[in-house]
């Protein structure tokens, strides 16, 4: 009794420290990335004007709220069934990515369709980039959604807070002279980058996380 209740505790404690570091890494990553990101929107409104950021601000929060339709809530759910042991395979993600990426696409498609005749009814004809811009985020925060939820399942929290702070760092080292030198347009452009990196870097993670698995069970 005393073997079985001493391996109990220490499975137990076990458990717990790898929750401890899984919430460190997390609170740590998050806060870091934010904090980032802060400093980025601080520098967009300094040199672009508040008029300008009101817009950028839009665009970001538009993305937002089309990326979670285009991702069907595939993000919790690719956590959910890669932590599964039974629904749990190697390469779901990429069946995700691609469900992901024709939804996306299609809502896309709408969206330049309707820009135009949209921006003219609001007889604001610029408006009419800003609708590509947003579908082509969309489409990014869609696929990181699938590659973060399935490092979730796989319990790689420490990854995507990597993830997350070195692209966040990206952003800021680039967001400065590209929005001094092209304006509007450069800010968009350091949100393009900061999404691509963390799409690279968790792609990677993700990779390297199913090739180890993949020797394993050979």
């Amino acid at each position: 009794m005393r073997i079985k209740e001493t391996i109990q505790s220490f499975n137990i404690k076990a458990k717990n420290s790898s929750l401890a570091k899984d919430s460190i890494w997390s609170v740590c990553g998050n806060a870091i990335s934010l904090a980032m990101l802060l400093i980025s929107g601080v520098i967009i409104a300094r040199v672009i004007g508040k008029d300008i950021y009101g817009q950028y601000g839009t665009i970001k929060s538009l993305m937002t709220s089309f990326a979670s339709l285009a991702a069907f809530g595939l993000g919790y759910s690719s956590t959910k069934m890669v932590s599964n042991p039974i629904t749990g395979s190697k390469g779901l993600y990429a069946k995700m990515l691609k469900m992901v990426s024709v939804v996306s696409c299609f809502i896309w498609i709408i969206m330049s369709l309707i820009s135009r005749p949209l921006a003219d009814l609001m007889d604001k004809p610029e408006l009419h980039i800003y609708f590509v811009y947003i579908g082509f985020l969309m489409f990014l925060k869609a696929i990181w959604t699938v590659l973060g939820g399935t490092l979730a399942g796989y319990k790689l929290f420490k990854q995507i807070s990597i993830s997350n702070i070195i692209s966040s760092i990206l952003m800021v080292i680039s967001v400065y002279p590209l929005t001094v030198n092209f304006g509007f347009i450069g800010a968009v452009i350091s949100l393009f980058l900061y999404h691509i990196s963390n799409i690279l870097f968790c792609y990677l993670f993700l990779y390297s996380k199913e090739k180890t698995i993949i020797e394993r069970d050979n």
